[in-house]
């Protein structure tokens, strides 16, 4: 039996007389007037009976079966969440193939979703076997949603939230920390973002850090394991900027933002040694770019505020910046990164 056969069947069956067709019934009809007495009534004339306009059969036309497997399929759906056209038959005893053109129209109608509601695959393509949602029910799904992510959640107070930071940054007393390791810890926190120098380890580190020592910052230096730079652009004058920052090697790429600037001939000269070279002394810079030692020493600062050298201690940083400083041919010189 083609798709749908069985409510086109069971529609039909269904029509009722009309009145005209009533009279048309050959048993004559009585009616009650007292009790124990009845009266018997002349039969309804024939009233002449107009063609049926629908169909030579005299059966529903296609259209009215259509519109009412599509009334009864929204009924089912709108208390329902997602279903498979078979889920749905079975409800009917129909099969698949009887729903499905059905629920397809009304897809097309737009009353109707057709997608994987709740179910997934490992491959991550669409099931097999569609579910079909009424858009009401989708609507009302989507409100509730929307609803439970707007009740209010529990948040913390001020001073639950201050106190969290005490231990998240180890300032509280029983979350300090340790030697090399936690200097190293304590950057990790702070990195990507300039500080005066004086800072670093008047107000920072020693207060994150039991019994903080300068060599175990600059341990971490010469280990490589922390990259000391300027992060806020600074202008191209030959003045040393007293705000550095510092990132973890591993960080410092997406932590700096990655810059073109001009160099003057001398300043390109020493970073190519630097390049060639690896780190260097003053004087061996000097001695190979063929310049005097306060010609390196401008443009090796330079370098470090353009991001394109860093020096292996913080004691380097220091003395650059403390006042009446004085460049000494022995001073280490800043080390060139090769992918700068």
């Amino acid at each position: 039996m083609p798709a749908g056969a069985h409510i086109r069947v069971a529609i039909t069956d269904l029509e009722i007389p009309s009145i005209e067709e009533a009279g048309e019934l050959e048993d004559p009809s009585w009616l009650a007037v007292e009790p124990g007495e009845h009266q018997r009534l002349a039969p309804r004339p024939k009233l002449p009976r107009e063609p049926d306009q629908s169909s030579d059969t005299g059966r529903v036309d296609e259209a009215t079966v259509l519109q009412a497997e599509d009334n009864i399929a929204l009924r089912a759906l709108r208390t329902r969440g997602p279903v498979t056209a078979g889920a749905l038959a079975e409800r009917y005893g129909l099969t698949a193939a009887d729903v499905e053109p059905t629920l397809e129209r009304l897809v097309l109608r737009g009353v109707v979703r057709r997608d994987a509601f709740t179910q997934e695959r490992e491959d991550g393509r669409a099931p097999a076997t569609p579910q079909y949602l009424h858009i009401a029910v989708l609507d009302e799904i989507q409100r509730r949603q929307v609803h439970a992510r707007r009740v209010p959640r529990p948040t913390a107070t001020a001073e639950q939230f201050a106190a969290f930071l005490l231990r998240r940054h180890h300032l509280h007393p029983e979350h300090r920390l340790v030697g090399p390791p936690g200097v190293l810890a304590a950057l990790e926190l702070l990195q990507g973002e300039d500080f005066p120098v004086k800072v670093w380890e008047q107000d920072l580190l020693s207060a994150r850090v039991e019994d903080y020592q300068r060599e175990w910052l600059d341990r971490l230096g010469l280990a490589g394991e922390i990259v000391w730079t300027v992060f806020e652009p600074v202008s191209a004058d030959t003045s040393r900027t007293g705000r550095v920052g510092v990132a973890l090697s591993d960080n410092v790429g997406w932590l700096r933002e990655a810059g073109e600037r001009e160099l003057d001939p001398k300043t390109k000269n020493v970073l190519r040694h630097l390049q060639l070279r690896g780190a260097s002394f003053a004087r061996d810079l000097a001695r190979g770019a063929g310049l005097e030692p306060p010609q390196v020493e401008a443009a090796l600062w330079d370098l470090f505020r353009a991001g394109l050298t860093t020096p292996d201690t913080f004691s380097a940083i220091v003395a650059a910046t403390a006042p009446h400083f004085a460049f000494h041919a022995g001073d280490p010189a800043p080390a060139a990164h090769a992918d700068r």
